[in-house]
């Protein structure tokens, strides 16, 4: 009874897994470390280092005094994200713990033999310890740089959940974190749990990955790290402890269920327990007394005597107390009255690996498993045993070298143990695995020894990973030569999951296999290879097909009597019912090898094909559906179950009898023509008829034989192919008339059974037909025609793409594929059995490796019956580096690494790969940290003096302590240290540069993008030139120069021309100068110093003395130095110095050379070519407003009745009410089919795909019905008319089903002079957005005046010839015109906006971040009085100086700024759309200011999604604030009351932009509304169509919009662009105008309507990234396939950050973690590098590399006809 309860309370360690330091990637290599005594000490790799050693100069001084030593991974980086589906994206994200404890958790369950996709769905729960996230916590505090895939990525909890997540893991998933306990916590906990039978497997583990050295810094301060980062645990050197790096991932397993299961158990845990110390000397100190408590109960509770122990793996990490107490507590529970000669064992882990913290307990369980599995325990590495232990009289020794540790006997058994620093302790008994009898094993199966072949399947998640995986494996069996072959067969087939990419190799010894394995790893050819790749995890129902007359040759089915002993006792089992009937048996009849005659071969065609079937189901594969041809449908019957064999093999001899009469008679032949035409071409013919449907080409034709032979010829001579068959009898044909009788009294005998699988038939006309296979079945199989296409093509409509022939040789594989080729399915794929004249077995074994790797349903342990678990490759990995982070921060904190006193500009450093190499520096200037100690104003700007940049970068080149000489050294740009700034400092090879940009007041990503870089300085570091050896003779100098200037003359002078300061102290006591040299006595440093601080304190006064020089005394403007030919050094700065000056020979006018002394008068600096210059104001950079705003313009287009582009035979009309009633009866009376339904529902009634045209023309007005409430309906209609066609399509399951063309047809709305016009206005937004979504059915919109004759006349030559080529197609009684786009040329018509300050201007949408910039530039332009309108408002002005949330801080300080400049401001909380609640808020008398004489109309939100998903209540949301609001404003200030009414639209709509629907039809009412108070007569209001304001409002928001918006052709505007295009624009009387900057778009690409006639804005047509490729069309059609499949391969690549060659050209994109965002940045890139529009969708239906590339070669080649072209040159604005 004990043993049985020790059986079920035990946990079995089944797998394990592991990478330690340095590279200790499997068990194998551990234990050889462990073994050889080895460990791994090294310093903190630099990337992970000086990132925060460089951050600030007390940073450096605090990790200077830290070690940087410890035991660390030599790749924490590397990944194979593409296994797990993961992007390269959110592999950045993914803390390196996630990664490796995913590869673990694989690895482990292979090593378990637990296939890991097997536990989908399961209830395996996942137990990880991990205490420290440096890599999360850092990302976390990066704010730039984090973003959503941190949210779990970064996380412990992410650790475990990730790896459930992948598996599909219903059970615990749980991270622990008790410290340096943790992982025997997990174990603990997981134990638990698998006693309850919550979970039946458990995957434990711990990691600890050190990604950065902040825990280094805290235990170092805490006193817990060792010097020389080495743990020397029980050692007399103990000195703290050295940090270790790694993971330990085991699986577990009830015992009792492992034993079950035949699983390989590696070691018991037979107990264990979680206890915290409790109270001690601090929380981080040790308690031996709580340690010693926890030991004896975890052993009482476990039943197991503390004696009974052989070996501790002790926690053992190094500190002297940690130590002392440890050992104390194991002596007084394991070494107790232990016997002299048999002390209990101890020993630590860590001293070989370090201290894996979380992962330590992992760690040493892992260890003890080796140890027992090798039967020796290992050293603890240290010099001395700690003396001040009694060793001798504790019971214990310190296993100081390898210890013999022999199975036999008592269960060997250890505890293992693990404390935590925060106090949890726990402890975990482990025992030797219980024997298990081995089973025997074939003694013949060896290296190069033959036995049966077999197939052998490997598998990946890649090429690359199979590929690897291959060589891996033959590595492993050319290491293993022994190894059983069966247990290869039973590991690889059993005991791994099968994954997408596959490989399946036929072998018949070890080293056939490697070599053939090794053959596929180096990408060559290989007999008996097959490779595939399927969806991954999913398996596929194959097809069986039974041939019919043909496949026979001589000699088949020998072989297979030979080696397959079940086709030989299937072949026997027949053979007294063929000696009954036909007087032989099937096994004579194989065994003569032929010839037979036709009867013959119809009689043992069905017992080969029953045998093969036997075959087939003892290599694991069975029928998903069974077809039939002709006499194959016997064996097909039998195989489905319907028929008994025996019965069947009668029933098929006495078939056989009967057409033996018919020998000789007939023919039939093989003819490319499709069934039905045969039957048309031999139309009532008797001799000879369509007797077989093969294929959708080719049928089988049978009769008389020479009727058939003469029609060969007849139709060979009309071209057509045909081939005779090998039969002198004409099956299916009226020759078997006079034997169906005698057919169907035979099969009479038969018991028909249901099928037990999917039977289709192809004797009946409905292939899916159920009727019982009885004697008028078989009557109809004989005589009627066999459809056997039409069964194929039923199979595939039901979802099969798998086909098996079984048959000796393929008879109808050709015809199956034909029939794949014509239904367009290209993922199927037909397998043959056998093949004539080939070896059987292998060409068996061949399609078996062929269906598993095209996703057969395999059950292996047919194929692989015998064999055990052996210790194969679980994968290999593709590792790629993941790594978010530059080598230092991106922007280094305020003082920012550089040190002020140094006068220097060099932050913290990283090297920058390449070739060359290039080091950076980086750092953070701003007031507090400018490097020099005094003010330096120049023109009121903070400017740091250039004798700090030419210092700096002599110190970046400095080498052992010598300064380089500087040459051509280039100041372009003063250096502002207000607003703060980013500094980097860049050397590459002999280059130096300064460059900096503006950093961002949030630290965002965003921010920073706003700002570039600027170089503001260069030079080239010049080791060649020395210093020459020279003096200044100062009385020479002085007495060639007689003019003396006081330093009050030379600082009047620079004072003047607007220096306010100076960076350094020093003092002039003597300027003397003539016109050409000067010479100036300075002190840098007071006495008694001898040298100055630093060389930039020398040059400083030097340059600035130099200047007086050459600088006219009362210059204007301010003479800074901008080029110098070079400076040298030597030695140290003196602190006082002589400065010789000389005018320059070569530019007298600005230049001088120095030469500056010391006070012995030995020149120690030359500066020479120092230039001066003025400065001058630099010209603004924004584009200009004439650039900027564009007014719409209508263009004749010229329509021909010989340029038809679609035909138009039958259209439908949606909508009632006048205008489509007209319109219906118009087209009708014109000849054209037209339906006309009420309701775009009522689509559904007709028969969509019918239809060329689909009008929408919903009534403009009902009763009673306000504009923006039929604005609302309108626009409602014409979007569910396109979901309306959308779910058409969808219904029809075909998704390349061509759709109508859809065309809105409005009234009126180009003048939009009737208040009714107004309705439809929303329609031209939602179209254009239609257009881009859903191209293939976008036809256009027409705006109309009236419907009339002539009119609907037009209306059919546009719809016949300009579908799809435009927006919006104005139709008059006058012609047909077209919008465009047009820059304002002409004459302005007025001044631009002006505010009165006595009245009052109202902004809607106020209170937002673009509301109170509008509110600041109307002051700008004299408002005073401003009313602020949003839907909050702002708090009581008292509660104002306690708002805590950040969005209304900024409102109240956009307020105060306003008030600041002497506006008065009112914020209204209203609802814009409530007219009572607007008017009431208005009243001068509410808001106590005079009325309201100007508004601005900025409110608005946005609802984006694709149109197929917009619902009204979203349209309704949108059109709220904006439509709603603007027809309350207008009605409560109607036309010519206002000054100014300027309302916010978008011109977005113009570039089709995905998913803002419901926004551009709210955007285009606005522009049809400002139209129609133009048409009053009065011209106040304009609606601005604005691109994106960069980084402002919505445009926040937006970047992956504005994304698609540049590639096709628009950009976004800044701030100053916007507000001088606005005051430009209002210059012009025009109700439009949009306001863009246009980009390029490549010469191939199609533009958009509005946008033809527009060119780059400005400097943007120097874009070369618009610019695609040329594509060739010259070249054979497959060299052009390679070439474009290359090119888009390269553009995904680039997108994914991945190598080229990393991309699988067959492989969906999906696959590799592709979200909606990057599906939008490839589809953006794509498009503008080949000027295609691609619709959103476009990786839906074209998923792969290769299915782009067709798409854009189809898409782009070239046609006959070119798209009509707008005719005219000039138009009129658009009214």
């Amino acid at each position: 009874m004990r043993q049985d309860r020790e059986i079920s309370d035990a946990v079995a360690i089944v797998g394990m897994s592991c990478r330690f330091a340095p590279d200790l990637d499997s068990p194998e290599k551990f234990w050889e470390f462990l073994a050889g005594g080895h460990s791994a000490v090294s310093e903190m790799p630099d990337k992970r280092w000086e990132p925060y050693a460089s951050t600030s100069p007390q940073a450096t001084a605090i990790m200077r005094r830290t070690t940087r030593l410890g035991s660390f991974l030599k790749d924490i980086e590397g990944f194979d994200a593409d296994f797990f589906g993961i992007s390269p994206r959110e592999a950045d994200f993914l803390d390196p713990q996630q990664r490796i404890v995913l590869e673990l958790s694989w690895e482990a369950l292979a090593d378990a033999g637990i296939p890991p996709m097997s536990l989908r769905g399961s209830d395996a729960g996942v137990f990880v310890a991990a205490n420290s996230n440096d890599y999360g916590r850092r990302l976390l505090e990066d704010i730039p740089r984090t973003g959503a895939y941190a949210v779990n990525g970064t996380t412990y909890y992410g650790i475990a959940n990730r790896v459930s997540y992948f598996l599909d893991l219903r059970g615990p998933s749980l991270a622990v974190d008790t410290a340096c306990a943790g992982s025997l916590t997990a174990l603990h906990m997981a134990c638990q749990s698998l006693r309850e039978g919550e979970t039946p497997v458990a995957i434990v583990g711990g990691i600890n990955i050190m990604a950065t050295p902040a825990l280094f810094v805290a235990l170092d301060a805490a006193g817990a790290t060792a010097p020389d980062g080495r743990s020397k645990a029980f050692d007399k050197d103990a000195d703290g402890y050295g940090r270790g790096e790694g993971a330990g991932v085991v699986v577990l397993k009830r015992l009792v269920d492992a034993l079950s299961d035949g699983d390989r158990v590696l070691a018991v845990i037979r107990g264990s327990g979680v206890f915290q110390d409790g109270r001690s000397d601090g929380m981080m100190a040790p308690n031996g007394t709580a340690q010693e408590h926890m030991l004896r109960l975890t052993y009482a509770r476990a039943g197991i005597a503390p004696e009974t122990v052989d070996y501790v793996e002790a926690h053992g990490t190094g500190t002297p107390v940690g130590d002392r107490e440890e050992a104390q507590a194991l002596a007084a529970v394991f070494g107790a009255d232990r016997p002299a000669d048999d002390p209990c064992l101890i020993g630590s882990v860590k001293p070989n690996i370090g201290h894996v913290e979380a992962g330590s307990g992992i760690a040493g369980v892992i260890k003890t498993v080796l140890a027992l599995r090798h039967e020796e325990i290992p050293p603890s590495l240290h010099r001395e045993p700690n003396p001040d232990f009694d060793w001798v009289g504790s019971g214990l020794r310190l296993v100081g070298a390898p210890k013999p540790w022999p199975t036999g006997g008592e269960p060997r058994r250890a505890g293992v143990s693990s404390y935590g620093v925060g106090g949890s302790i726990s402890h975990i008994i482990v025992e030797e695995a219980p024997a298990v009898t081995a089973e025997p094993t074939d003694a013949s199966e060896g290296a190069g020894l033959q036995r049966e072949l077999a197939v052998f399947p490997v598998s990946a998640m890649s090429e690359a990973g199979l590929a690897g995986m291959a060589a891996r494996t033959a590595d492993w069996l050319e290491a293993n030569p022994t190894v059983a072959l069966a247990s290869v067969g039973h590991t690889l087939s059993q005991r791994r999951s099968h994954l997408a990419q596959r490989a399946a190799v036929v072998a018949g010894s070890t080293r056939e296999l490697a070599e053939r394995l090794r053959a596929l790893a180096d990408g060559q050819r290989s007999p008996g290879v097959v490779t595939a790749r399927v969806a991954a995890g999913e398996s596929s129902p194959v097809v069986w097909v039974f041939s019919g007359h043909g496949s026979q040759w001589p000699g088949m089915g020998q072989q297979l009597l030979r080696d397959e002993p079940v086709f030989a006792e299937t072949i026997d089992a027949l053979a007294d019912v063929f000696r009954d009937e036909i007087g032989w048996t099937p096994r004579e009849a194989l065994a003569s090898g032929g010839p037979w005659s036709s009867y013959e071969v119809q009689a043992l065609t069905f017992a080969t094909q029953v045998g093969l079937a036997e075959v087939w189901r003892r290599h694991g594969v069975t029928p998903g559906a069974v077809i039939g041809h002709s006499v194959g449908e016997i064996a097909a019957a039998v195989v489905a179950g319907s028929l008994d064999m025996i019965e069947a093999a009668r029933f098929a001899c006495r078939r056989a009898t009967a057409l033996r009469r018919l020998q000789g008679q007939g023919g039939m032949a093989l003819v490319g023509l499709s069934f039905a035409d045969a039957q048309a071409r031999l139309a009532g013919r008797t001799e000879v008829v369509a007797a077989i449907s093969a294929s959708p080409e080719s049928t089988v034709v049978s009769g008389d034989r020479e009727v058939v032979e003469r029609l060969a010829e007849e139709w060979r001579g009309e071209g057509l192919g045909v081939w005779r068959v090998d039969t002198d009898i004409a099956f299916h044909s009226p020759h078997v008339d006079a034997i169906v009788a005698e057919v169907a009294d035979a099969a009479r005998e038969l018991t028909v059974r249901p099928a037990r699988v999917d039977l289709y038939s192809t004797a009946m006309t409905d292939p899916r037909s159920t009727a019982a296979r009885d004697s008028d079945y078989w009557a109809a199989n004989l005589r009627q025609p066999v459809r056997f296409a039409e069964a194929v093509e039923a199979a595939l409509a039901d979802g099969h793409r798998l086909f098996l022939e079984i048959s000796s040789h393929p008879v109808v594989t050709h015809s199956i594929r034909e029939g794949l080729e014509r239904a367009g399915v290209e993922e199927a794929i037909v397998i043959h059995s056998l093949r004539r004249e080939t070896n059987e077995t292998e060409t068996l074994l061949g399609s078996l490796a062929e269906l598993h790797c095209h996703g057969a349903a395999v059950d292996w342990s047919r194929e692989h019956p015998a064999g055990g678990l052996v210790d194969l490759p679980a994968m290999a990995w593709q590792h790629r580096p993941y790594w978010i982070f530059p080598e230092a921060h991106a922007d280094a904190g305020p003082g920012g690494g550089h040190d002020p006193d140094k006068h220097s500009l060099l932050g913290g450093r990283m090297t920058v790969s390449g070739a060359p190499p290039r080091q950076v520096w980086q750092t953070h200037l701003d007031m507090d940290s400018r490097p020099y100690p005094l003010d330096h104003e120049v023109v009121d700007v903070e400017i740091t003096p250039a004798a700090v940049i030419i210092n700096s970068f002599a110190l970046a080149a400095e080498q052992g302590g010598r300064l380089p000489g500087l040459a051509d050294i280039v100041l372009r740009t003063p250096l502002a240290v207000a607003p703060p700034r980013i500094v980097q400092i860049v050397l590459s090879e002999n280059t130096a540069r300064l460059a900096t940009r503006i950093a961002g007041q949030g630290d965002s990503a965003s921010e920073d993008e706003e700002y570039e870089w600027i170089t503001h300085s260069t030079a080239t570091i010049d080791w060649s030139t020395d210093l020459v050896e020279g003096r200044v003779d100062g009385g020479a100098v002085k007495a060639r120069c007689p003019e003396e200037w006081s330093w009050q003359r030379v600082d009047d002078m620079f004072r003047r021309m607007g220096v306010g300061g100076y960076a350094f102290p020093w003092d002039v006591h003597e300027l003397r100068r003539n016109g050409t040299e000067q010479l100036a006595e300075i002190t840098i440093v007071p006495p008694p110093a001898e040298r100055a601080t630093s060389w930039a304190h020398v040059i400083d006064g030097a340059l600035t003395i130099s200047a007086v020089l050459v600088t006219p005394e009362y210059a204007r403007h301010q003479w800074m130095s901008s080029h110098i030919d070079s400076v040298v050094f030597r030695g140290d700065p003196p602190a006082k110095i002589t400065v010789h000056s000389v005018r320059s020979p070569r530019s007298p006018e600005d230049t001088v050379d120095v030469s500056v002394a010391d006070e012995t008068g030995r020149v120690v600096c030359q500066v020479r070519g120092l230039r001066f210059s003025a400065i001058s104001d630099e010209d603004s950079s924004v584009a200009a407003p004439r650039e900027l705003v564009h007014e719409m313009v209508w263009r004749p287009m010229e329509l021909t009745d010989d340029s038809i582009a679609q035909e138009l035979t039958r259209l439908a009309v949606v909508g009632a009410g006048a205008g489509a009633d007209g319109l219906a009866a118009r087209l009708i009376g014109a000849g054209l089919d037209t339906r006309q339904v009420a309701t775009p529902d009522d689509l559904a009634l007709l028969p969509v795909s019918e239809l060329d045209a689909v009008l929408v023309v919903p009534a403009a007005g009902q009763p009673d019905e306000a504009p923006e409430e039929a604005a609302e309906r309108c626009g409602w209609t014409l979007i569910r008319s396109a979901q309306a066609l959308i779910e058409a399509k969808a219904a029809s399951g075909d998704p390349s089903a061509p759709l109508p063309r859809l065309w809105p047809v409005t009234q009126g709305v180009r003048d939009a002079a009737a208040e009714s016009a107004l309705a439809h206005g929303p329609m031209w937004g939602i179209a254009r957005i239609i257009a881009g979504e859903q191209p293939d059915m976008w036809g256009g919109v027409l705006d109309v005046d009236a419907v009339d004759g002539d009119t609907v006349e037009k209306i059919m030559q546009v719809l016949r010839q300009l579908g799809g080529s435009e927006d919006v197609i104005s139709v008059r009684a006058d012609g047909v015109s077209v919008a465009r786009l047009s820059q304002i040329e002409r004459p302005s018509d007025g001044a631009a906006l002006q505010c009165r300050p006595t009245d009052t201007y109202l902004i809607t949408g106020g209170l937002g971040v673009l509301g109170l910039m509008v509110a600041r530039w109307l002051a700008d332009r004299g408002a005073r009085r401003i009313l602020l309108a949003g839907r909050r408002g702002l708090p009581p002005r008292a509660e104002w100086g306690r708002e805590q949330d950040n969005q209304t801080r900024r409102q109240i300080e956009g307020v105060l700024e306003l008030e600041a400049l002497g506006v008065t401001v009112r914020a209204l909380a209203l609802d814009i759309t409530d007219a009572d609640e607007v008017a009431a808020a208005l009243d001068p008398a509410s808001h106590g200011m005079p009325p309201v004489r100007g508004i601005v109309h900025a409110a608005g939100v946005v609802r984006d999604a694709m149109v197929d998903k917009v619902d009204r209540e979203g349209l309704r949301d949108v059109l709220g604030p904006k439509v709603h609001g603007a027809m309350v404003l207008h009605r409560l200030f109607p036309p010519g009351s206002l000054d100014f009414f300027v309302m916010f639209s978008s011109c977005g709509q113009f570039t089709r932009l995905t998913g803002q629907t419901t926004y551009a039809a709210a955007n285009s009412f606005l522009d049809a509304l400002a139209a129609h108070r133009h048409a009053s007569g009065h011209h106040e209001t304009t609606s601005l169509g604005w691109t994106s304001w960069r980084g402002v409002g919505m445009s926040q928001s937006i970047s992956t919009t504005m994304m698609e918006a540049n590639s096709r052709g628009l950009d976004a505007v800044s701030v100053t662009e916007a507000f001088r295009a606005w005051a430009f624009a209002d210059r012009f009387d025009t109700p439009y105008q949009a306001i863009l900057r246009v980009l390029p778009t490549p010469p191939n690409a199609p533009r958009m309507p509005m946008l033809r006639e527009l060119t780059a804005t400005r400097s943007e047509t120097g874009d070369d990234e618009a610019q695609g490729p040329v594509v060739d069309w010259s070249l054979p059609e497959e060299e052009l396939r390679a070439q474009v499949t290359a090119d888009v391969r390269e553009q995904a690549a680039a997108e994914l950050n991945l190598a080229p060659a990393d991309l699988e050209l067959r492989r969906p994109l999906v696959e590799l973690g592709v979200d909606s965002v990057m599906t939008v940045a490839l589809r953006v890139r794509l498009q503008r590098r080949y000027g295609l529009d691609l619709p959103p969708n476009i990786l839906w239906n074209k998923p792969t590399i290769t299915a782009l590339a067709e798409h854009i070669i189809d898409a782009l080649r070239p046609v006959a006809d070119a798209e009509p072209v707008p005719a005219g040159a000039a138009g009129a604005p658009a009214a």
